[in-house]
């Protein structure tokens, strides 16, 4: 009997853990990206709305000299790209296009690979404010030595003043969560990994 009181307050101070880390997750969440200084790439992760036009807005505004776009459907043309934001005097000259990262740990072995390439150290960040810490995370990983330099858009679902008593936000949020906590888990497995090789 006394192991399963045990269990049931170990269960329960998880759920409690769990909850709290979701509130601060959410609460630490960042604004719309505003103005940030130049860098030397832009690194946009599709899988949402703005994302691509944002990161071709700071491109057209100098904000960098080459823009790599990953993750993108097997489907999309250069074209469908250029035509999304008048992009097409980018094409190019600018913008490396990448349709092989399915998730966001792909998304950061391929912006990493395209900062090596380029020896770039400073790169802009453009993806929905709920995915940046998982991203950043993962991009870190990938390469510390690198600045990586947030710039959210922030989703309708999650702008709206109520979005907390919307199902769809929720389930959004919540599986965000979620995916930065095995994200941060496997970030430390490695860490650990690495220690205890060197």
């Amino acid at each position: 009997m006394r192991f399963f009181r045990s269990l049931a307050s170990a269960v329960s101070l998880l759920i409690l853990a769990l909850a709290a880390g979701f509130l601060v997750f959410v609460a630490t969440l960042p604004g719309p990206g505003e103005n940030p200084a130049p860098a030397d790439g832009i690194v946009a992760l599709t899988g949402g709305e703005q994302r691509i036009e944002a990161a071709l807005a700071l491109l057209a505004d100098g904000k960098a000299r080459r823009l790599l776009i990953s993750g993108l459907h097997p489907d999309t043309l250069r074209e469908d790209v250029a035509a999304r934001a008048g992009a097409r005097p980018f094409m190019d000259c600018c913008i490396d296009l990448d349709w092989i990262a399915q998730n966001t740990e792909g998304n950061a072995g391929a912006a990493a690979r395209w900062a090596r390439d380029h020896s770039f150290s400073r790169i802009i960040v453009v993806t929905a404010n709920y995915h940046m810490p998982r991203a950043i995370l993962e991009l870190e990983t990938a390469m510390p030595e690198t600045d990586w330099v947030p710039y959210a858009v922030v989703p309708e679902i999650i702008a709206a003043e109520d979005w907390w008593q919307d199902a769809d936000a929720m389930r959004l949020l919540g599986s965000e969560y979620m995916k930065l906590i095995a994200a941060g888990g496997r970030a430390g497995m490695r860490w650990l990994a690495d220690s205890l090789n060197n």
